[in-house]
């Protein structure tokens, strides 16, 4: 009850001080968990309608892979985008966009038999518009809220986005999948549609600056170039900075891997597969809940340092947890550790960035970052595909929680002392 009561306490306190001080902190707030909402129900429907489609770890590995890769070959020019067309727009560009693709993914669905390239083809768009929605919200939000409320109200965010991404999204979009695509994709749009007309009625896009520093002369390629060097410089200067990155590469390498053999573990073990999965999921999301309930008290009484190594140590157990014993108590236990420790260092990770980096540059710094981190989950698909296809899938997750262990270990050797202040 302490738990419920505190969640309740933050939201409701979250709710009064926007209503009393900045009316605006909500709007921004609510279209991205609607946003996040759709993209939790997306997902769902991808993994859920390949896995239904083939029982290759390499189908359902390209099929991801597809699906996050613009982080790696879109990421790197999207916060250029952004700065010179405004995140105002291309927030509700994109999500607009989201929503007509579903419609189209719809009556295609309807008029042909689906097939895996046309699932393809949708993943790759999709996940460019994805990219472009969540790198403009973390341009848009800090024009809403003061520089005092940004590490709460982060913090409210990354709930938010938890339980509308993990737990509500993949449970209704498992719930859709189970009726019929031509349910579930219309559906699915229509979050998207939401999102951007909550944006669109509710948000001053005076606030929308473009960057105005290039030349009109300069030719686009000249543009993205400046704009990219400027960001990757930012980030090398910083040498904190460099390490939570290198350590969000490691722990999303591992994480893409383990999306590609949980999926199949689990059929392993279960027939309704389906539900069980769902389950899964939502025992992470609730997990990281929990985390993003104790982050805050912990850092009152615990480093930055104390809190990475913490997250780590809880990650490498869960994979020990879950893949150690052929039970789905465990299974589901070591997806809410897994929950916890996710939501402790994305939590440390993004406040370090919010606060050091200069608001006039985020967009071009935030990007590069996000490349690395989120990006290399494709890296983590691609071999899940390869590493399930000729590995014991329980071996394979007890090798993920060594190999996390040792390469955070190589981090910490190197560097990762310098984290304290």
């Amino acid at each position: 009850m302490s738990m419920v009561n505190s969640f309740n306490e933050e939201m409701g306190g979250f709710m009064f001080n926007c209503k009393k001080r900045e009316r605006k902190y909500f709007s921004p707030l609510f279209s991205q968990f609607l946003s996040n909402f759709g993209d939790g129900v997306f997902i769902s429907i991808l993994t859920l309608v390949v896995a239904n489609y083939s029982n290759s770890a390499k189908d359902l590995s390209f099929v991801l892979s597809m699906y996050s890769l613009p982080w790696l070959i879109f990421s790197i020019v999207a916060g250029s985008i952004i700065d010179r067309i405004g995140a105002y727009k291309v927030s509700i560009y994109s999500n607009f966009m989201r929503m007509l693709l579903l419609v189209i993914l719809s009556v295609l669905t309807f008029v042909y038999e689906i097939n895996l390239l046309l699932i393809i083809i949708f993943a790759l768009i999709i996940g460019c518009l994805e990219v472009l929605f969540d790198n403009s919200f973390g341009v848009l939000l800090p024009k809403f809220v003061t520089t005092s409320d940004l590490e709460r109200i982060n913090g409210i965010s990354s709930t938010l986005e938890i339980v509308a991404n993990k737990f509500l999204g993949v449970n209704v979009g498992s719930l859709l999948v189970s009726l019929t695509l031509l349910v579930a994709l219309p559906i699915n749009s229509i979050f998207y549609l939401l999102s951007a007309m909550l944006i669109f009625f509710s948000i001053d896009n005076r606030n929308d600056n473009v960057n105005k520093m290039m030349s009109r002369k300069d030719s686009l390629f000249k543009i993205l170039k400046k704009d990219i060097i400027l960001g990757l410089k930012y980030l090398t200067k910083d040498s904190k900075l460099t390490i939570l990155v290198i350590l969000g590469v490691v722990w999303n390498i591992c994480y893409g891997i383990e999306q590609i053999i949980l999926v199949l573990f689990i059929k392993q073990m279960q027939s309704n597969y389906n539900i069980f999965y769902t389950l899964v999921i939502s025992s992470a999301a609730l997990g990281g809940i929990v985390g993003g309930l104790l982050v805050g008290k912990l850092s009152k009484i615990m480093n930055k340092k104390q809190i990475i190594v913490l997250a780590v140590g809880l990650y490498v157990a869960s994979f020990l947890i879950k893949y150690a014993y052929y039970m789905e108590v465990f299974v589901l236990l070591g997806s809410f550790i897994a929950g916890v420790s996710e939501i402790f260092l994305n939590t440390i990770s993004v406040s370090y960035r919010q606060r050091t980096i200069p608001q006039g540059i985020l967009g071009r710094v935030s990007t590069p970052i996000r490349l690395f981190i989120v990006g290399s989950v494709t890296v983590g698909n691609l071999l899940g595909g390869i590493l399930g296809s000729v590995l014991n899938y329980r071996l394979l997750g007890i090798g993920l929680a060594f190999s996390l262990l040792t390469s955070t270990f190589a981090i910490y050797l190197l560097s990762l002392q310098k984290m304290n202040r």
